[in-house]
């Protein structure tokens, strides 16, 4: 339960994007929280996602250190990256609609560097579920490292995630048998 909980700002990190955006778009919020200061906002969001970048370090490391199975590991990387979906459907069709203005550019910008760094929190993830299966010998070394790469290539990555699970969820049922 413990690694759920240290996953979580993680899963939260793009969602924490959408809801710097709905707080951009009430005056009420800004005007409450952040005093109208939208230096303020984006301050909390880095200072969040800065939180959510030393969580996903400290949790890779911790699930190759502790040798915990593979199996487990993947399935919190697989978790991670399938909570993320609806955040990353929302900011894709944000980001096509602040596109269709010059003024949007920024956002876009924005939303595209913040995709880049979650991509790379969820692949440190990840990653550690193919070397650990590596190290246990469930996965062979060409397909762990395939795994590990394709860990951070948008959209391919959760594929990847899934069927490594799927694999791994075979491979421990076969042991079982």
């Amino acid at each position: 339960m413990g690694k759920y909980l240290a996953a979580l700002p993680v899963m939260l990190f793009p969602y924490s994007l959408l809801a710097a955006i709905a707080c951009l778009y009430s005056p009420q919020i800004m005007e409450t929280v952040f005093g109208n200061n939208g230096y303020l906002l984006l301050l909390s969001v880095l200072a969040f996602g800065l939180l959510a970048w030393l969580f996903a370090l400290a949790l890779a490391i911790y699930l190759l250190l502790k040798k915990r199975i593979a199996l487990q590991t993947a399935k919190l990387a697989m978790i991670v990256k399938l909570v993320q979906i609806p955040a990353y459907a929302a900011i894709f069709i944000l980001g096509l609609a602040f596109s269709l203005t010059i003024f949007g550019i920024g956002f876009v910008a924005f939303f595209f560097i913040a995709d880049c760094i979650t991509i790379v929190m969820t692949g440190l993830i990840g990653t550690a579920a193919s070397v650990r299966a590596y190290l246990t010998g469930q996965l062979p070394l060409k397909r762990a490292i395939l795994f590990a790469l394709l860990q951070f290539v948008f959209v391919v990555d959760i594929a990847a995630a899934i069927a490594q699970y799927c694999i791994l969820h075979t491979t421990a049922k076969q042991a079982v048998a």
